[in-house]
């Protein structure tokens, strides 16, 4: 008799069935009346060992290797193949892995594994674990069908070996400028990295203050993108025209991704340079002061002006010497002879101050000088002032007075006569007065 098999690929192993006899017709009688009948599984199952492998990426290239399995438990399961192929991921071939396809072959009636090897391309940079897949595709099998197991892709994991790159920022220069300017900055890794580095930094004062000098960053954010060594960012300096002396901020990074701060380099020194010219120091004379009436009177102040030709962000300082020239202290002035004037950052100038004492002398006006000497933070302009101090009203021109002269005539020799010329009050200014004799008694 003929019983029909109906085929199918499940991978089950060989089956029986059997076949009996009754009922016999026509005269026969019934003998061996069982049979067993084999119908032989020619199926085979094809699928990855695991569904995960994994390999630790290297400087130089290395090798994953993954297993393809074959489940033939049938007698009559001829030879067999699965083709394979591999696709990316996040990992990407051929910069992460080469790519890989082909065929394995099982004979006929064998099972157990084949494996797969796919070459990973080493690199030194930092970047974050990568995955591609290997997949196998439909299965051949000759004499009897073949299926896809369960786990028909492995997806390999590359694990990043590679150290994290530092993260540091140098010092930066510029020279200031009479209008808004800018400082760069350089944020850069010691190697290069395979994934975006991040860097937080922040502005702080130094001699160079926020706003005036300099616009202040808080929560700033440098990116170095991947495969690039470093990044630039810019601080605005304010520009002005004072002259001042070169200022510092610094800049400070913090909370990296995907790096490590530099201990050595976590903050730099950025210095503006000042390219303001330094102004220019001078004295000029005083205004003529009239003296008090009396000596026991309040002196009067005379003032001289130190200035300076513009404003500047620094202090400017000169040394003054006092000179007598027809005013003699402390008889008609008081005053430090020596001393330093300094005129204070934002200010145009500083005085130097003598006191004029009164008498009650008549005098010619007197003057004396006042000479600058060793400038800082200034150049040189006119150092030499003059003061006039005037005699004051009351000061009068004294009356002039002869009196009368007596002599004995002599006896045959010449005699003198003294006359006594004086003045009412002493005087400041030397005092001349003509004279002429007139015959009265006596005659020439």
């Amino acid at each position: 008799c003929t019983i029909p098999v109906t085929d199918d690929v499940l991978v089950e192993g060989d089956e029986f069935l059997t076949v009996t006899l009754d009922n016999p017709l026509g005269g026969g009688i019934l003998g061996s009346t069982t049979a067993k009948a084999t119908v032989r599984d020619d199926d085979a199952s094809y699928e990855f060992s695991a569904a995960t492998a994994s390999v630790d990426e290297d400087v130089i290239s290395g090798t994953v290797t993954v297993n393809v399995t074959r489940t033939a438990p049938g007698s009559a399961v001829g030879a067999g193949s699965v083709n394979f192929a591999t696709t990316d991921g996040t990992a990407v071939q051929p910069d992460d892995y080469m790519t890989a396809s082909g065929t394995l072959n099982w004979a006929a009636l064998e099972q157990g594994d084949k494996p797969v090897s796919v070459t990973i391309a080493g690199n030194a940079l930092d970047e974050p674990d990568e995955m591609f897949n290997i997949d196998i595709l439909t299965p051949t099998s000759v004499g009897g069908d073949g299926s896809l197991g369960t786990v028909t892709q492995n997806v390999v994991t590359i694990l990043d070996n590679d150290a994290t790159p530092k993260v540091g920022i140098a010092a930066a220069m510029v020279t200031e400028d009479d209008v808004d300017n800018t400082i760069t900055f350089t944020v850069s890794l010691d190697a290069v990295s395979g994934q975006d580095v991040t860097v937080m930094y922040d502005t702080a004062e130094g001699t160079a203050l926020d706003p005036e000098d300099y616009a202040g960053i808080v929560g700033g954010v440098a990116m170095i993108p991947a495969g690039q060594m470093s990044t630039t960012f810019d601080v605005t300096v304010e520009g002005d025209v004072l002259d001042e002396a070169d200022e510092t901020f610094n800049v400070t990074l913090s909370v990296p991704t995907n790096a490590v701060l530099d201990p050595l380099a976590t903050s730099a020194l950025g210095t503006i340079t000042d390219n303001d010219a330094s102004p220019v120091v001078s004295i000029a004379d005083a205004v003529d002061v009239t003296e008090p009436v009396a000596a026991a009177d309040a002196p009067n102040a005379m003032t001289f002006t130190v200035s300076i030709d513009a404003v500047s962000g620094r202090d400017v300082a000169v040394d003054y010497t006092i000179a007598d020239g027809t005013a003699v202290q402390p008889g008609d002035y008081t005053a430090t002879l020596t001393g330093t004037v300094t005129i204070p950052a934002g200010m145009l100038n500083a005085p130097v101050t003598v006191m004029v004492k009164g008498d009650a002398l008549d005098e010619n006006t007197e003057t004396l000088t006042v000479t600058l000497s060793n400038p800082v933070n200034a150049t040189a302009g006119d150092l030499v002032a003059a003061g006039d101090i005037l005699d004051d009203a009351a000061d009068v021109a004294p009356a002039v007075n002869i009196s009368a002269a007596t002599v004995a005539e002599g006896t045959g020799t010449d005699s003198t006569l003294n006359f006594s010329v004086t003045l009412a009050a002493a005087s400041g200014k030397t005092v001349t007065v003509t004279y002429t004799t007139a015959n009265g008694t006596a005659t020439q």
